[in-house]
Formats: structure tokens, C-alpha cells, sequence
């Protein structure tokens, strides 16, 4: 007796009648079953995505025996949903299939760009395909299926088919597969300017670097125009091993262009590989250069600058006290105004380091440092800052006092109250502000308005 989930025949008979074949997938997504006996006769449109990918293993059986689909179609159908591979290798015995039509060339993308790799591996089985090989070998390549790789490459001898191959492999992480094809002399590992060990350099495909390293035909310092190299890519991607290991060829220098390298690392505050980078010594020399984007500065001290601006005490630690042949510092950090950025990020941490050298004034730009922490609320920034002899908290015509009252951040007027370096100006503005907006009653302000009377700057 049939469910009473499930329409009968008839049912589905009229409603088929009155639904385009295209739509039938959202009976199918409704998560009725449909009939057998409907199964083995409609003529469902198979070419609708969702409903291959909604039909259960079990229907497959009817479909199979269903003389009005088309048995391509239904194979297509199968592969795109991935199953069920029993349904596959029927289909395949359908001695009219032929792969070397555009239908057929469908098929077979459809299964490789989709994933499903048993599903690929059965069709490879099936001697017909292999009349289009270039399609598996590239899938085998990055999959790492290097028994197929094998195979498939007999049907192809061109040494750009297998350069690609490579370029996939290396950038995929196959080092079996890399190593076999870099054995055929033919293949060479430099082409389309050292592509694959940029790859390989790019996803931190550490043994494939190093194997490829080997090769003398391969540069690492080759970039196509406006595009990272090797050690470039192996930076801006975090993959410090790899940096490393590019360091150790000869041919690499990590200080060109403008010692890039390391500023970049430090902008994406990527402590491991700045480092790696610290490591050695052609990154610290005197590479100050001048264009229409950069100022005259040495780069080092614009990888402190970023490592000052992100917060990372670590690295601006490591930057800092890095010496160099000569014993002294690498870095200044008196350069770039780096103080101004810790402070304007709230990185009191870095501040704190910063304050511990004697290049670094934090007074530098006419005060700028606690004007910017009064007026962004950084309330432990300001009392350091207020621990040093050189700042002056009424600099500006008492800047950094007006911005912390004009933001809200009371209490750090109520620090700066505080201060005997305050000149009087600064404290009448405030009382002025305070009779102005008639703030008398408001509880927030007692302790600034306790403060003013004993100054006698409000009654």
C-alpha cells in the first residue's frame, strides 16, 4: 500500500502535465519521492542541474531503464552529482558514447571541475576517453595521481603540455609528481618566467622549492612585470621555511628591490618571517632610496614604523635591537615619527619600548603624541607620556586638554588637571566650557570641577 507521503501515480500524471520539464527538480526538492513507475517513463529535461543533484542513488535504476531520456544525458547527470558510481559504469557500456563530442568533452569537465575524482577515475578507465588526454593530465597533475600522469602523458608529447602540468603539480604540493616530470629534459622549469617555483613559493611548497632550486635552469629573483618573485611571494604569503630556504641561494637577495621583503612583512605583521629576515645581514645596509611614492628613509626603519603602527612589541623588539657588524643599531627609531603611529593605534606596550631609547622624543611634531592619545581617550598612554620631561601637555594653545574634553574622555582632563605643566589658559578654556554649558550639576564632572575651584577658576 502506497504512503500517504507519497502521490500516487495519477497524481503526479497531472501535475506533470501542467509543469515545463525544466521545473520538474522542485518536485524532487519538495523531498517527496517520485513513483518508479514515473521514473521509467517522463521525460524529465536531466539537463537542470537540481535536479541531478536531487535525485536519490535508488532512482537511478528506473532512469536507467527509462527509453525516452537520453542515456548521454543521464551520464552527464550522474557525473555532475557524483553518484552513484554502479549508475557510471553502466552508462559507460553504452557502445553509442563518444567523448570527442562537445556533449561528451562536457562530461568529462564537468566531473574534473566538480571534484569528483573517483568519478574521473572511472572515466579513465574507459579507453574511449583517453582520445582527450590534456584534461587528465592537468587533473592528474594537481590531484597527484601520478599512475594516470603516466599514462596519459604517452598520448601527449608536447613539452608546454607538461610545463603547465608541472606549474600545477608544484603549485598543488605534488612532490612525487614534480620530481617525475622534471626528469624528462624536455620540461623546463624556468618557462613563463620562473612561474612554477613562484607557485610553489607562493603556497609555502617547501620540498618543491628546494627541488626546484636544483635546477640551474631555474632563477629565483625572475618576476614577470609589476609581480612579486619567488622570496617576494613566499613573504607576502607568511611561509617564513620558505623564506628562509630562498635566502639560502646564492642567487636571492632579500634587500631588492628596496628591501620590500621585510617591509612588507612587517606591514602584514608577520613576525616569523621578518626574523628570518633579520638573519641576515644584506637587509640592514643603506639602501635609502627616493621616488615619486617614497620618501628618502632607510626601509628598515619602515618595517619598525609598520611594526609600531600594528602593535607587534615583539617584532618592534627584534627590529630595535638588532645589531649590525658594526655593533650598532640597525634601526632608528627616531625616523618616521614611529612614536605618533604606536600612540594613535593605543599600543602602550610599544609606547613603553619606544620611550626606552633616547633617540625617540615624545615630543616630536610640536606635541603631536599626547594630543592624539587626549583626543582618541587613551587614557595609560597620556600618563606616560606625562612621565616625561619634554612633553608638553599645553602645547598648541592647550590642544590635547580641549580635544579630550570636546571627546568625552573626562577622565584624562581630570589627569591633565593634574599636571603643573598645565599653563592657566588651559584650565580657564575648561572652566569657560564647563559655565558655558552649564555643567555644574552634572555629577561626571565633580572631581574636574573640584579641581577649578582649588584653582580658583570657578566659584
Amino acid at each position: 500500500m502506497m504512503s500517504k507521503n507519497i502521490p500516487s501515480r495519477d497524481v503526479y500524471q497531472s501535475i506533470l502535465r501542467f509543469i515545463p520539464k525544466k521545473y520538474i527538480h522542485l518536485i524532487a526538492l519538495s523531498g517527496k519521492d517520485i513513483p518508479v513507475d514515473v521514473l521509467k517513463s517522463y521525460d524529465f529535461d536531466l539537463s537542470v542541474p537540481q535536479l541531478c543533484t536531487t535525485l536519490q542513488d535508488k532512482d537511478f535504476h528506473a532512469l536507467i531503464e527509462n527509453v525516452n531520456l537520453d542515456k548521454q544525458t543521464l551520464l552527464e547527470c550522474v557525473v555532475y552529482k557524483g553518484s552513484p558510481l554502479w549508475a557510471l559504469k553502466i552508462l559507460l557500456k553504452n557502445p553509442k558514447l563518444n567523448f570527442m563530442t562537445k556533449k561528451g568533452d562536457y562530461i568529462q569537465y564537468i566531473a574534473m571541475n566538480r571534484n569528483n575524482n573517483a568519478v574521473v577515475r572511472e572515466l579513465w578507465k574507459d579507453p574511449r576517453s583517453r582520445e582527450k588526454t590534456v584534461g587528465f593530465i592537468y587533473w592528474a597533475a594537481k590531484n597527484g595521481e601520478i599512475e594516470i600522469l603516466r599514462e596519459a602523458s604517452v598520448y601527449h608529447i608536447r613539452s608546454d603540455i607538461s610545463e603547465h602540468a608541472l606549474l600545477v603539480a608544484a603549485e598543488n604540493g605534488h612532490l612525487a609528481v614534480v620530481d617525475w616530470l622534471l626528469k624528462n629534459p624536455k620540461v623546463d622549469p624556468s618557462f613563463n618566467n620562473n612561474e612554477t617555483l613562484r607557485k610553489a613559493a607562493e603556497n609555502g611548497r617547501l620540498k618543491i622549492v628546494e627541488l626546484l632550486l636544483q635546477d640551474p635552469r631555474v632563477d629565483p629573483m625572475d618576476h614577470e612585470y609589476i609581480n612579486y618573485n619567488a622570496l617576494e611571494l613566499a613573504v607576502v604569503n607568511n611561509h617564513p621555511r620558505v623564506v628562509k630556504k630562498l635566502m639560502l641561494d646564492p642567487r636571492v637577495d632579500p634587500s631588492l628591490p628596496h628591501n620590500s621583503a621585510i617591509i612588507d612583512a612587517s606591514r602584514l605583521d608577520y613576525i616569523g618571517v621578518v626574523n628570518e629576515l633579520l638573519n641576515d645581514d644584506r637587509v640592514y645596509k643603506d639602501d635609502s632610496y627616493e621616488d615619486e611614492y617614497h620618501s628618502k628613509d632607510k626601509s628598515i626603519d619602515t618595517a619598525l614604523f609598520y611594526a609600531g603602527k600594528n602593535g607587534n612589541l615583539k617584532m618592534v623588539k627584534s627590529i630595535m635591537h638588532k645589531k649590525g657588524k658594526n655593533g650598532l643599531s640597525i634601526a632608528n627609531p627616531s625616523n618616521l615619527s614611529v612614536i605618533i603611529f604606536a600612540v594613535g593605534s593605543g599600543h602602550l606596550s610599544v609606547v613603553n619600548e619606544l620611550l626606552k631609547d633616547p633617540r625617540v622624543n615624545p615630543a616630536t611634531e610640536w606635541n603631536r603624541p599626547i594630543i592624539l592619545a587626549s583626543e582618541r581617550g587613551y587614557l595609560n598612554i597620556v600618563k606616560r607620556l606625562l612621565k616625561e620631561s619634554k612633553v608638553d601637555p599645553s602645547y598648541r594653545e592647550n590642544e590635547a586638554i580641549l580635544n579630550a574634553f570636546n571627546h568625552g574622555h573626562l577622565k584624562i582632563v581630570e589627569e591633565l588637571l593634574k599636571d603643573p605643566r598645565l599653563d592657566q589658559m588651559g584650565r580657564f578654556l575648561i572652566s569657560k566650557l564647563i559655565r558655558d554649558n552649564k555643567l555644574y550639576q552634572n555629577p561626571k564632572y565633580k572631581n574636574i570641577i573640584a579641581n577649578l575651584k582649588s584653582g580658583r577658576l570657578l566659584k
